[in-house]
C-alpha cells in the first residue's frame, strides 16, 4: 500500500541524497519510484512532496545561516523526466532479461530464482531439495523437474507464509502496547529516528505505518532524525528489528509463491 507515510519519508530521503550531490532530484525521485514500483499517480505524489522537501531543507540551511539571500533556486524533479528515466530503467533492465534462457531444467530453475535455495521449510529441509527431485537420472545436465514437487513447494510457501504473518501481527501487536502505555516513548519521535538509520526505508517505512494503525494514531509528515539526536528505546527498537525482518520475508515468500505459480501454469499451458 503506497501510503502518505511512505511518500514523505521517501521524500525526505530523496532530498537528502539531492543536498549531497548523489545526482539531479528527476532521477533520484525514478530511482525511488523504480524500487518502489510505484504507478504514476504515486510517481506524481513523489515529485510534489521531493520538490517541497527539497525547498524546505535548502531554505532552513540559509536561514541558519543567516544568509542575506533567501532565495531557493534548485532543478526541480519535473514528472515528464522522471517518466522519461523509469522507461530508460525498465528498457535496460528489458534488455537484460531478453538473453536468460528459462528452461525446466533443476539447476536453470535454481539459478533463475536463487531466493529458492535461503528459505527454510517444514517438514522439507529447503525449497532446492524440492528442484532437486528428479524423474530423470541424477547424472543427467538437463533434467525435468516433476511438476508434483513444485506444487509441494508451493503448497509448502503458501503455509509457511500464513506463519509467518501470524508472528508479525503478533510482534506488532506488541509494539502497539509498548506505544500505547502511559509515559510511552513517542511513537512520532521513534518513527523519526527509526528512517535516519533505515537500511529498506520501504519496508520500515509500511511497517510503522501499521503500528500506527493498531495505535489508532495518524502517521504525520515525520523529518528523519540526525544522528546525534537518536536514542532509540531497547525494547522498543528489537522488537521492530523482528517485525521489519518479518516484513522482508513476507514480501520474498509472496515473491516465492507467485514465481513458483508461474512455473506451474507454464508447465500445465506446455502439456495441454
Amino acid at each position: 500500500m503506497i501510503t502518505e507515510f511512505l511518500i514523505n519519508s521517501l521524500a525526505d530521503r530523496v532530498s537528502d541524497d539531492f543536498i549531497s550531490g548523489k545526482g539531479n532530484l528527476s532521477k533520484l525521485v525514478a530511482e525511488a519510484a523504480k524500487v518502489n514500483k510505484f504507478n504514476d499517480e504515486a510517481v506524481k505524489r513523489l515529485v510534489e512532496a521531493t520538490n517541497v522537501a527539497t525547498f524546505k531543507k535548502l531554505f532552513e540551511a540559509k536561514s541558519s545561516a543567516k544568509e542575506p539571500d533567501r532565495n531557493i533556486v534548485f532543478d526541480l524533479a519535473d514528472f515528464k523526466k522522471v517518466i522519461n528515466y523509469l522507461d530508460d530503467l525498465e528498457e535496460s533492465e528489458s534488455s537484460a532479461s531478453e538473453s536468460e534462457f528459462i528452461s525446466e531444467s533443476s539447476s536453470d530453475i535454481e539459478k533463475r530464482y536463487p531466493d529458492l535455495r535461503n528459505i527454510p521449510l517444514t517438514p522439507i529441509k529447503a525449497i532446492g531439495n524440492i528442484l532437486s527431485d528428479t524423474l530423470s537420472s541424477p547424472g543427467d545436465k538437463h533434467i525435468e523437474v516433476r511438476i508434483t514437487t513444485i506444487k509441494k513447494a508451493s503448497e509448502d510457501i503458501k503455509a509457511i507464509f500464513e506463519k509467518t504473518k501470524h508472528d508479525y501481527n503478533s510482534v506488532l501487536a506488541d509494539l502497539a502496547t509498548e506505544f500505547s502505555r502511559y509515559n510511552a516513548y513517542d511513537l512520532n519521535k521513534f518513527a523519526s529516528e527509526i528512517l535516519a538509520i533505515s537500511d529498506n526505508i520501504k519496508a520500515d517505512a509500511e511497517v510503522l505505518n501499521d503500528i500506527y494503525t493498531l495505535c489508532r494514531e495518524t502517521p504525520k509528515k515525520v523529518k528523519v532524525a540526525s544522528g546525534e539526536y537518536i536514542s532509540l528505546p531497547r525494547k522498543e527498537h528489537e522488537l521492530f528489528k523482528k517485525a521489519s525482518s518479518l516484513f522482508n520475508k513476507l514480501e520474498t515468500l509472496e515473491k516465492l509463491k507467485n514465481q513458483l505459480n508461474n512455473i506451474i501454469s507454464n508447465e500445465c499451458n506446455d502439456n495441454v
